[in-house]
């Protein structure tokens, strides 16, 4: 595709590009002076690697974590399972890690295709919200805290689901934990964060209409999902998820 578009360029095409966009507002100009009396950083030469690591201690807090088989035999005999009061099932793969790092994930599991019908946009934009405000902590206040702790939550949803993921250490584990679970049971929702939200999507989806990867997969993700509109697994044409967003749901 891109080698049939620089075969059709001209000298003409590329004038009419750079009249476009290099204005006087969107270029930078700069000057070189030369000077009599140079003034140059002197570089020492870099030791050889052999001699670098020679006498190399890593220190304790740098050392890797423990060897592990990534076999599902392994994986299962080490997995330890159980089930919470609330009837939420619990699997802990405990194992030593590089900076005694702990990634975790929560999938919540909702809906029938009769409950969701009609609803397939409706979950993406839900678990995208949940991120942007809770009714005790604002979407700068959530990404605040992260720093704070240096650890990552994100959390993304489907039709019939949501999936909260984070990264943590072990330290700070009591501290993510109840900040996940805020922003999973008390999400504000904001008006105009939600609206960002779905001019984001538009811009995407109109910038993915004229992207052939985007169309391709479009194409094929509806040709695997056969499903008539209005069930919760139909997959709609670009231009279609664009006028739902612009409906505004």
């Amino acid at each position: 595709h891109n080698r049939d578009r620089v075969a059709k360029l001209t000298g003409a095409t590329v004038d009419q590009a750079a009249a476009r966009y290099f204005v006087r507002d969107n270029r930078v100009v700069g000057f070189f002076i030369p000077e009599d009396n140079l003034q140059r950083a002197e570089i020492p030469v870099a030791p050889a690697a052999a001699q670098v690591l020679a006498e190399f201690k890593p220190s304790a807090a740098g050392q890797s974590g423990e060897a592990f088989d990534p076999s599902p035999a392994n994986i299962d005999s080490r997995t330890k399972r159980s089930e919470l009061p609330g009837g939420m099932k619990l699997a802990l793969l405990p194992k030593k890690t590089r900076g005694e790092t702990v990634v975790g994930m929560v999938i919540l599991r909702f809906g029938d295709l009769k409950s969701l019908e009609g609803k397939a946009a409706a979950p993406d934009l839900a678990a995208d919200m949940l991120m942007r405000g809770t009714t005790r902590r604002s979407r700068q206040q959530i990404q605040d805290d992260l720093d704070r702790l240096k650890s990552r939550i994100t959390v993304g949803g489907s039709a019939g689901q949501a999936v909260l993921s984070f990264e943590t250490t072990r330290a700070n584990l009591p501290e993510v934990l109840p900040l996940a679970a805020e922003i999973l049971r008390e999400p504000a929702f904001p008006a105009d964060e939600f609206e960002k939200l779905r001019q984001e999507y538009l811009a995407w989806v109109e910038q993915s209409k004229s992207d052939p990867e985007a169309l391709g997969s479009n194409l094929y993700e509806r040709h695997m999902n056969p499903y008539p509109p209005g069930d919760v697994r139909h997959v709609d044409t670009l231009s279609g998820y664009v006028d739902v967003l612009r409906a505004r749901l």
